[in-house]
């Protein structure tokens, strides 16, 4: 199958990958401002500098933000997600916000989602946190193998973010206010 053109959104980025005179040309734009061009002899080597590319933007600014998140990019970001969490999503949020002190471990959101493993839980509302960050970066703390801990985005690790099931998850106090803005913890 010959591929002459792919149009593809990543991580709030939009990338344009077309093929011209045997070369593959991409572009990655945000919000209809073009951040970067390149060439390459594949559509996987080109898709992978392009999605390489967006990667280290969303990385350096992070680095750049430093590691709070400023209150309106939560709430606006919160806002313009809203719509796709699904029910667990927003019954972890609302647990979270309702919790003691806003401390939860993940296996209590588990339970207020309904979800069977701890596993599930972190894996969704890391999904929040990921959301989040690609609309506005901070810099994240990483498991010991590099990955972002994404949940670090709405919570702050009380205790060791490695031991997933157990991590004590204080909510930060930007999206308390976010929550509460949006009318998400009724």
């Amino acid at each position: 199958m010959d591929i002459n053109r792919i149009l593809d959104d990543y991580r709030n980025h939009t990338i344009l990958l077309a093929k011209r005179r045997g070369k593959f040309c991409g572009r990655v734009w945000k919000k209809e401002i073009l951040l970067h061009e390149t060439e390459g002899s594949s559509v996987e080597k080109t898709l992978g500098m392009l999605k390489k590319f967006v990667d280290q933007e969303l990385e350096g600014a992070g680095r750049a933000a430093g590691n709070r998140p400023e209150e309106t990019c939560v709430s606006t970001g919160l806002r313009e997600i809203c719509a796709e969490l699904s029910a667990g999503q927003l019954a972890m949020l609302k647990a979270h916000y309702h919790a003691g002190n806003q401390s939860v471990t993940a296996t209590e959101l588990a339970n207020a989602a309904g979800y069977a493993s701890y596993q599930k839980a972190n894996l969704d509302y890391g999904r929040i946190g990921m959301s989040l960050y690609e609309l506005a970066p901070i810099e994240l703390p990483t498991y010991r193998d590099g990955t972002p801990i994404y949940i670090s985005y709405l919570a702050i690790a009380q205790t060791d973010a490695d031991d997933a099931q157990h991590c004590i998850w204080k909510l930060r106090p930007e999206l308390v206010s976010a929550i509460a803005a949006l009318g998400l913890h009724a």
